[in-house]
């Protein structure tokens, strides 16, 4: 799998930005899922397999949004939609979010991923891959 993101008018982007403010404990988390996830599909035995394990990606839990689960140091929810491109290989992140109470933090991320969901289909190149570390 590709992981994509939203990226601002200066070219930052937004899973890029909320994931430097994580702990180093979190972004342990989020990288042994990020890592999970870009692995699935590779020709491990010959052929693509484009299934996720349970518990990478919640949803579709709001139109087309799913949430990127993460259980460290608080309930670690950005969002995230298939594609847009080709949505059995692609995931694309909008934008930073978390789970407190049962509500989403911040509230308005439902909107806002929508905003960007649309900016990105209407004009694709306001995304970029998702740096890989381990590379």
């Amino acid at each position: 799998m590709t992981i994509f993101e939203w990226i601002d008018s200066r070219g930052r982007g937004a899973f890029t930005e909320w994931y430097n403010d994580r702990t180093v404990r979190q972004k342990a988390a989020i990288d042994a899922k990020l890592k999970v996830v870009r692995q699935v599909g590779q020709p491990t035995d010959g052929r693509a397999n484009s299934e996720l394990p349970p518990n990478m990606f919640r949803g579709p839990v709001k139109g087309h949004f799913y949430k990127f689960t993460v259980n460290c140091d608080g309930a670690l929810r950005p969002l995230a939609f298939k594609g847009p491109v080709d949505s059995r290989t692609e995931w694309t992140f909008l934008i930073g979010a978390a789970e407190r109470d049962g509500k989403m933090v911040p509230a308005t991320c439902y909107a806002d991923a929508e905003i960007r969901r649309l900016e990105i289909l209407a004009d694709i190149s306001k995304r970029q891959e998702v740096p890989n570390d381990d590379e």
